[in-house]
C-alpha cells in the first residue's frame, strides 16, 4: 500500500469502456504535490506522459497526472510490489513520480539503495541497519563481483534470510573497483578470455586490463557520504582474505616475502592505521551544523594503495592486498574556529578536549583550567566548559547545566568517550606523551586567542592622542596566553595591535584599530588551527604511505582506489564565503559526474544522429551554464579575485559588479529586495542566498609578517615548526605585490583542476547520496526535498538514458571485419569500400544475427546503427561473441571430424591391405600344403601301382 502521506490511488483503465487486465492498469498521482511555488508545468513536464494524462477538475483548474508506478500492479490489487525496483531501469514508466515512489517505498522496507545503470543511489536512513552490512552480505558481493561465484552456488553457501540477492548496494561498487584493479597488467603474462577489443564502457574506457579506480560520493550535506566512505573502506580491507582458493606454493613464497617485516597475507599495521585515521579526521575536521550532527567541514580524497602480485593458479585474478593510503584534504573551514551560527558547534576536538579527565588537563595547562567542584562526570571533576572560551559560544544561553556531558552536547554523542577514541587513534600514529601534550597545548592556544579582547587607547588615558589605536584590555587572559606560547606579553600585544608596512625598502610601523586588532588575532587563530590540521595530515600520511617502505620500482606498480568525499551542497540560514567555496566544489563534482555519465554519451549520439528518450531531461540537469557563471573568464570567482587586488575594493562593489555583469544569466536571481551585500544563485538542487560580508577578507586570508614571526618565536615545537615552514615558503611576506593567484579561491580552484586531471586517467564510479528529510528522522522521506536532490543528480535522466542507451559500440567497418565472414565469402579490402556499402553490409549482418526482440512489451532491435558506428544494448556484444564462439566451435568440430575421418580411413585402408595380404599368404600356404599333400598321395599311388606292375 502507499505511504500515508501520499494521495489515495485510483486505477485508471487505459481505454474507456473496457477493463483491461489488472496487470496493465496504471496508478496515477496528481503532479501538484511536486510543483514548486505552484508553477504551471512546462511543456517538458507534459511530454513525460501521454496526451490523456491530464484532465480538468470540477473547479475548472487543470490537474496534471503522471503514471505513478513503473512496475506492474500486483495480482491481489493491494498495492505495488517494490522489491523488484532496485534497478530503476527495469521500471515500465520512468518519470519523477515513479522514481520518487520507488525510492520512498524501498526506504520504508529498509532498502536504502537503488541502481540507475552503473550509478548507485544511496538514501540516508538515519539509522544503522545491521542486516545489510553483515559479514555474509559483504562476502556475497565479493564472491559475486570479484570471485565470480554463480548465484546458485552462493544460495547453497549462504542460508541467511538477510542476504540481499541481486539488490543494489555500495558493496557492489567497492567489489567492482577491487575486481577492476585486480585485472592483469600485462596481456602477455596473463591468459584472458576473448573480449572484443572495441568494446567500451559507458564512459569510453576499456576495462579489459588493470586500471586505477575512483569512487565519487556526491550529494548534499547530511546525505551520508562520510559513513558510506567508511563502509566501503572497511569492505575493501577484507577482500583478499576472502579468496576462495590459494596456490600453496605461491602462498608460501608470499608469506616469506616481507615488506618492512610484514607478511603479505598478514593483517598489515598500515590497514589499522588507515582505519584509525578516521577518528582523527572526524575530531579535528567535523562539527555539528544545523542539519548534521557530524558534518565534515573539509573535502577528503583517500588514495588507497594495493600491492598486486600474480597468482600462478589464476593469472586473471592476481593477489591484491591493501598496503597503504595517501590522504589529501581540501578547504578546511577554518572560520569555524572563531565563529559558528546558532545551534551549531565548533570542531569536535575542542569539546572533546574540555571533556577530558582533570588529571590530563592539569598536565596540559594548569594555569588555564579551573576545577568545577559542583559537577561530577564519570567519577571525575569537570575542569572547563565551552562557556569559558569565546570562540565556542555565541550568546549568554550557555550555562553549566547539572549532570550534562557538555554545555552544547550533541544527541547520541559523548564528548568524553569520543576523546578517549581520539586519544587512542593519536596513539596509533605515535602522538603520545610529550608530543600529545604539545599538540593539546597548541589547541589551547587557539581557544585562548579567542579570550583576548581589545579596546581603544582613548579609554586608557586622558592625554590627547595623535590617533585612536588598539590596546589589549584583558591582561589576565594575555598572561595565560603568554605562558602557553612561551613568548612575552609585550610581543603578543605588539603583534596583534601593530602592523609593519615596507615601502620602498623602508619598514614603517602602523597602529591598528581595535577591530583590526581583533581580526588579526582571529586570523592568527584560524591559521594556527589550519597548521595543526596540516601537521596531523602529514603525520597520518607518513604512517600510511606505502611508497615510503616500498622500492621505487615496486611503488610504481601499486594499484590505487580513490575514495572521494569532497563536499555536498550547503544551504544555511546565512551562507558566507565558506559555503560559496563548498558549493562551487560541489557543482564542479556534479559537472564531472554529468560529463562522465551522460555528456560524452549524448554528444556521441548527436554526432551519430541517434535520438534517445531522456536526452531532454539531461538538458534540465546540465550545469555547464552554472560553471560558467561561477568559474568562467568573467565569472564570480574572477570578479572576487580582481576586487581583492584592487585598491579600495569592497564586498558591496563585488556584489554590484556580479549582478550587473551576469544580469541576463538564468542562474543569477534578480531580486530587488536583496541588500547591497546579498546575491542569490540557482544551484543544481536549490536556490541559495549568499551574504558577501567578509568575502574579500576571507578570500585574501594572508597574515602579516609580525604574526608569522610570532608563531616562529613560540616555545611550542609544533607551532614553531609549522610557522617556520610558512616563513620559508614566503606565504606572508609584507609588502609583496598582490596577485589573483594568491587568493584562497584561486588556489582552491587550481587544486580542484589538478585533482580532476588526475582522475581522468582512472575509471570512475558514482554513489549519489540523498538526504531524505531535514530533521534526520529515521526512514522518513520528505517528498519535495528528496525530489529536488533527485533532480540535481539527474536520477530520471540517468534512469532513462541507461534504460534506452547503448553502452557498447563498434565502428561499422570493424563490425563487418569481425563478423562479416558469417554471411559473406569475400570480406577483404573493406577499408577501400564505399562507406554506404559498408553500412549496408553491416546492417544486413545485424538483421541476420540480431532480429527484433521484446523489450518492455515493444518489438525493437537490440541495436541501432548510426553514421559510422553501431550501438548495442547491454550484453548484446557478448551474445554475438557467444554466437561466434558457437559457430567456430561447430566449424572446428566439423573440421576435426573430417580430419579424424581421413586419418581413420587411411589407417583402415592400410589395415585392410595388410589383412588381405595376410589372408592371401595364409590361403596360399594352405593351398600349397594341400597341393603337396595331393602330390604326395599321387606319388604314393603311382609308386604302389608301379610296384605292383613290377611284381607281375
Amino acid at each position: 500500500t502507499l505511504p500515508s502521506d501520499w494521495n489515495s490511488t485510483t486505477l485508471v483503465p487505459e481505454n474507456e469502456g473496457k477493463d483491461p487486465p489488472l496487470q496493465y492498469q496504471e496508478r496515477k498521482v496528481p503532479l501538484s504535490s511536486f510543483l514548486v511555488n505552484n508553477e504551471t508545468p512546462s511543456l517538458e513536464h507534459r511530454s513525460h506522459s501521454s496526451s490523456d494524462s491530464y484532465s480538468s477538475t470540477q473547479t475548472g483548474q487543470l490537474e496534471y497526472y503522471f503514471p505513478l508506478m513503473a512496475a506492474e500492479v500486483s495480482n491481489d490489487g493491494d498495492g505495488v510490489d517494490c522489491d523488484g525496483l532496485g534497478d530503476l531501469t527495469k521500471m515500465k514508466f520512468v518519470h519523477e513520480a515513479s522514481v520518487l515512489y520507488a525510492i520512498k517505498s524501498r526506504l520504508a522496507k529498509k532498502k536504502p539503495y537503488a541502481r540507475a545503470g552503473d550509478i548507485i543511489i544511496s538514501v540516508n536512513p538515519f539509522q544503522w541497519m545491521h542486516d545489510i552490512y553483515s559479514e555474509d552480505t559483504q562476502n556475497y558481493y565479493i564472491n559475486k563481483f570479484v570471485w565470480k561465484f554463480p548465484e546458485q552456488v552462493q544460495k547453497r553457501m549462504y542460508l541467511s534470510p538477510s542476504i540481499p540477492w541481486g539488490e543494489p548496494h555500495v558493496y557492489e561498487i567497492s567489489s567492482k573497483a577491487y575486481a577492476n584493479i585486480s585485472k592483469p597488467l600485462n596481456p602477455s603474462k596473463a591468459t584472458t578470455t576473448r573480449q572484443n577489443p572495441n568494446q567500451t564502457t559507458q564512459n569510453g574506457k576499456n576495462q579489459q586490463y588493470r586500471q586505477d579506480q575512483t569512487i565519487f560520493l556526491t550529494g548534499s550535506a547530511a546525505s551520508g557520504k562520510t559513513v558510506t566512505s567508511k563502509i566501503m573502506l572497511t569492505h575493501l580491507t577484507i577482500m583478499e582474505l576472502t579468496r576462495p582458493i590459494q596456490d600453496t606454493s605461491l602462498k608460501r613464497s608470499l608469506e616469506n616475502s616481507n615488506v618492512s617485516g610484514v607478511s603479505f597475507f598478514a593483517k598489515s599495521m598500515s590497514v589499522t592505521k588507515i582505519i584509525e585515521g578516521n577518528p582523527i579526521f572526524e575530531a579535528f575536521g567535523n562539527a555539528k551544523t544545523c542539519g548534521n550532527n557530524n558534518s565534515s567541514r573539509f573535502g577528503k580524497v583517500m588514495k588507497l594503495q594495493f600491492d598486486i602480485r600474480e597468482d600462478s593458479m589464476n593469472p586473471d585474478m592476481p593477489h591484491t592486498r591493501m598496503v597503504g593510503c595517501i590522504n589529501s584534504t581540501y578547504l578546511l573551514e577554518k572560520s569555524r574556529v572563531i565563529r559558528h551560527s546558532a545551534g551549531e558547534r565548533g570542531f569536535h576536538i575542542f569539546y572533546q578536549l574540555l571533556a577530558a579527565r582533570p588529571t590530563f588537563l592539569m598536565q596540559v595547562w594548569k594555569e588555564g583550567f579551573k576545577i568545577n567542584e559542583s559537577v561530577e562526570e564519570g567519577g571525575g571533576r569537570r575542569m572547563a566548559w565551552p562557556s569559558d572560551f569565546r570562540y565556542l559560544i555565541r550568546d549568554s544561553r550557555y550555562s553549566i547545566p547539572d549532570g550534562q556531558d557538555s554545555v552544547d552536547a550533541v544527541p547520541g554523542m559523548s564528548d568524553s568517550k569520543n576523546w578517549i577514541s581520539t586519544q587512542k587513534a593519536l596513539q596509533v600514529f605515535g602522538i603520545v606523551g610529550e608530543e600529545l601534550i604539545t599538540l593539546v597545548r597548541a589547541l589551547c592556544v587557539v581557544l585562548q586567542l579567542g579570550n583576548i579582547s581589545f579596546g581603544s587607547n582613548a579609554t586608557e588615558s586622558a592625554m590627547p592622542q595623535s590617533g585612536e589605536y588598539a590596546v589589549v584590555t584583558s591582561d589576565i587572559e594575555l598572561k595565560k596566553l603568554s605562558s602557553l606560547m612561551g613568548v612575552s606579553t609585550s610581543m603578543l600585544e605588539d603583534s596583534f595591535t601593530e602592523k609593519i608596512h615596507v615601502v620602498r625598502g623602508v619598514a614603517m610601523k602602523m597602529k591598528l584599530t581595535p577591530d583590526d586588532a581583533s581580526k588579526a588575532c582571529d586570523t592568527f587563530a584560524k591559521e594556527l588551527y589550519g597548521l595543526i590540521w596540516n601537521y596531523l595530515v602529514e603525520k597520518i600520511n607518513i604512517a600510511t604511505d606505502a611508497t615510503r617502505t616500498y622500492s621505487s620500482e615496486r611503488s610504481s606498480q601499486l594499484g590505487h582506489i580513490s575514495l572521494v568525499d569532497m563536499f555536498g551542497l550547503e544551504n544555511f540560514p546565512v551562507n558566507r564565503f565558506e559555503q560559496f567555496c563548498i558549493n562551487y566544489a560541489s557543482e564542479m563534482i556534479q559537472h564531472r559526474y554529468l560529463t562522465d555519465n551522460f555528456k560524452t554519451m549524448t554528444d556521441e549520439y548527436a554526432t551519430e544522429k541517434l535520438r534517445l528518450d531522456g536526452m531532454d531531461d539531461l538538458q534540465m540537469v546540465d550545469n555547464s551554464d552554472l560553471m560558467e557563471l561561477l568559474g568562467g573568464k568573467i565569472g564570480i570567482i574572477v570578479a572576487l579575485d580582481e576586487e581583492c587586488v584592487r585598491q579600495g575594493g569592497s564586498d558591496s562593489m563585488f556584489v554590484y559588479k556580479v549582478k550587473v555583469v551576469h544580469e541576463m544569466s538564468s542562474r543569477m536571481v534578480n531580486d530587488r529586495h536583496h541588500g547591497a551585500g546579498i546575491f542569490s544563485i540557482r544551484h543544481s538542487a536549490d536556490t541559495i542566498e549568499y551574504t558577501a560580508d567578509e568575502f574579500m577578507e576571507r578570500n585574501s586570508d594572508q597574515m602579516t609578517h609580525d604574526l608569522v614571526n610570532l608563531g616562529c618565536q613560540c616555545s611550542n615545537t609544533i607551532i614553531k615548526e609549522q610557522f617556520s615552514k610558512v616563513d620559508k615558503l614566503s606565504l606572508a611576506v609584507s609588502g609583496a605585490r598582490k596577485s589573483t593567484k594568491d587568493t584562497v579561491l584561486s588556489k582552491f580552484r587550481s587544486e580542484l583542476n589538478k585533482f580532476i586531471a588526475a582522475i581522468d586517467k582512472t575509471q570512475t564510479h558514482y554513489i549519489c547520496c540523498i538526504r531524505p528529510n531535514g530533521e534526520s528522522k529515521p526512514l522518513a522521506v520528505g517528498q519535495k526535498e528528496t525530489l529536488m536532490q533527485l533532480r540535481a543528480i539527474g536520477a530520471v535522466a540517468a534512469t532513462k538514458l541507461n534504460k534506452e542507451s547503448y553502452p557498447q559500440n563498434m565502428s561499422t567497418c570493424d563490425f563487418l571485419k569481425r563478423y562479416g565472414f558469417l554471411y559473406f565469402e569475400d570480406i577483404k579490402d573493406i577499408d577501400r569500400m564505399d562507406p554506404s556499402a559498408v553500412k549496408e553490409g553491416a546492417e544486413y549482418v545485424l538483421h541476420q544475427l540480431l532480429p527484433k526482440e521484446n523489450i518492455n512489451g515493444v518489438e525493437v532491435f537490440p541495436w541501432s546503427i548510426g553514421e559510422t558506428k553501431i550501438f548495442f544494448r547491454s550484453g548484446v556484444l557478448e551474445r554475438i561473441e557467444i554466437m561466434i564462439d558457437e559457430f567456430i566451435q561447430e566449424s572446428a568440430s566439423r573440421l576435426q571430424s573430417w580430419v579424424r575421418m581421413r586419418k581413420v580411413r587411411r589407417e583402415f585402408v592400410i589395415y585392410r591391405n595388410h589383412v588381405v595380404l595376410a589372408q592371401a599368404l595364409f590361403r596360399a600356404r594352405v593351398e600349397r600344403r594341400r597341393y603337396w599333400n595331393v602330390i604326395t598321395v599321387i606319388q604314393r599311388i603311382q609308386s604302389n601301382f608301379r610296384r605292383r606292375l613290377g611284381t607281375l
